[in-house]
């Protein structure tokens, strides 16, 4: 943590994921959270939505075989969270 020439604490991206880990684990609200942290929730929320698009761009790659019992070059169909095929 960082304090600024105005006397803000600063956190950074690792020391948000600590606070944010333990936001879950604590089973409070934002906002007693906060309150107990210190932390203001409007900043919360904007790190709390940093990290949840963060975790759901990590992703993996997975082997797919296809069946042979389709052929053809369309045998495996890619269906995204979005819809698009």
């Amino acid at each position: 943590m960082r304090v600024t020439a105005n006397g803000h604490r600063r956190h950074s991206a690792a020391e948000w994921r600590g606070i944010i880990e333990r936001y879950r684990q604590s089973g409070m609200g934002i906002t007693e959270f906060c309150a107990q942290e210190g932390i203001r929730v409007g900043t919360f929320e904007l790190w709390y939505r940093r990290t949840r698009s963060a975790e759901h761009r990590t992703g993996q790659f997975v082997e797919v075989k296809p069946l042979a019992a389709l052929g053809g070059p369309w045998a495996v169909e890619v269906e995204f969270p979005n819809g698009v095929r």
